[in-house]
């Protein structure tokens, strides 16, 4: 085989790796891809050193590279007169200038960096972090994104934009970004898991709500009642779902037959408090306290000291306390409630005025 015979050869070989490294590349990528699309974000969930984040906030991605904000700034140039011109001599030491006098403006809108450093995405915000500052951008205010490999353009609700750029690969941030804004957190297997429990929940047996007249006494506390956050909702939603399908694995019959049927009237009364309906909440919650007093104990504590009733918060803690001396091992540490009590005399005994606590049928 000649020399050129030779060279061919190698620049094929060359070729055909390269090609391979190619594909390797691009599936590589892919994979990346499919996984940021399809992985449950909540495993990333957590808290940053040195970041006070908000309640229910935590981060899902820290990139430490030097992200740039940029934001548009629009700026006045000033415009003279450029046409033709001519001094015309009048008399000694007086002349004028022939031409327009006017001045006009040109407004030029600019995009300008305002801001850099290290950016982290919670599920709440867009945080870039320096060490002389900080800028925050809430994912409640974009209305539209555009992304790019290394970067991305996002548009508030106020029709302001902001680039962040300087990302050496922006694909992973803005999958994650997209999925947070869609409230996508859970993986494929996750979501599928979700699914299948809605499905059977048509098939199982729920908790009955109660039917209670218009004179009822609690209905005058309704200005009281708070609607959780949609995230919480969702969260106690699905821990019901979780309790309808199945309780944890005992061996003791006694004590499993005790779980069957508390754990899901547990988790649709934390549902439906979650959701504004007090009252609701209340009566299921009464219905097993006996049977789990010192976790049933605790959310009527917390419920009657929200709705003023501070009485009946002293009354249902040591009523729970009795109980608890009867229940199954796992429900009878009053720790919790024992902490409560004190406060609760102390408010029960300086706001009997304001009190705004009702007979209590067990």
């Amino acid at each position: 085989m000649g020399l050129f015979a030779n060279w061919r050869e190698k620049r094929r070989k060359l070729r055909e790796e390269e090609e391979l490294e190619q594909k390797r590349i691009e599936q590589k990528h892919r994979e990346n891809i499919e996984r940021w699309e399809t992985e449950n974000l909540n495993q990333y969930a957590g808290k940053v050193d040195g970041l006070i984040l908000k309640k229910d906030e935590y981060c899902y991605l820290a990139i430490p590279e030097n992200i740039t904000w940029n934001e548009d700034r629009t700026r006045t140039k000033r415009i003279g007169y450029s046409g033709p011109t001519a001094t015309v001599r009048i008399a000694k030491g007086f002349s004028y200038r022939v031409g327009s006098a006017s001045v006009s403006s040109e407004r030029i809108t600019e995009l300008k960096e305002v801001f850099s450093g290290g950016l982290f995405l919670t599920n709440k915000r867009i945080i870039l972090l320096n060490s002389t500052g900080m800028k925050i951008l809430n994912i409640s205010k974009i209305v539209r994104l555009d992304p790019y490999t290394d970067g991305i353009t996002l548009f508030r609700d106020s029709g302001k934009r902001i680039v962040l750029a300087g990302f050496s690969n922006a694909e992973k941030f803005n999958i994650y970004l997209q999925r947070i804004i869609n409230g996508d957190f859970l993986g494929i297997d996750e979501r599928k898991t979700e699914e299948d429990m809605k499905k059977l929940q048509n098939f199982l047996p729920k908790p009955k709500l109660i039917k209670f007249s218009k004179d009822d006494p609690r209905l005058r506390l309704k200005p009281l009642f708070v609607v959780s956050k949609e995230t919480s909702i969702e969260n106690a939603d699905r821990a019901f779902l979780a309790a309808l399908s199945g309780t944890p694995a005992v061996e003791d019959q006694e004590e499993k037959a005790i779980l069957d049927r508390v754990l899901p009237v547990y988790y649709f009364a934390d549902l439906l408090y979650k959701q504004g309906k007090w009252i609701q909440a209340e009566y299921q919650w009464l219905s097993i306290i006996d049977d789990m007093p010192n976790k049933v104990g605790e959310k009527l504590a917390i419920l009657y000291r929200k709705e003023k009733r501070y009485k009946n918060e002293v009354e249902i803690i040591e009523r729970a306390k009795e109980y608890a001396k009867c229940s199954i091992e796992r429900y009878k540490d009053t720790n919790k409630i024992d902490g409560r009590l004190e406060k609760a005399k102390l408010l029960a005994e300086s706001k009997k005025d304001t009190d705004n606590s009702l007979d209590l049928e067990i």
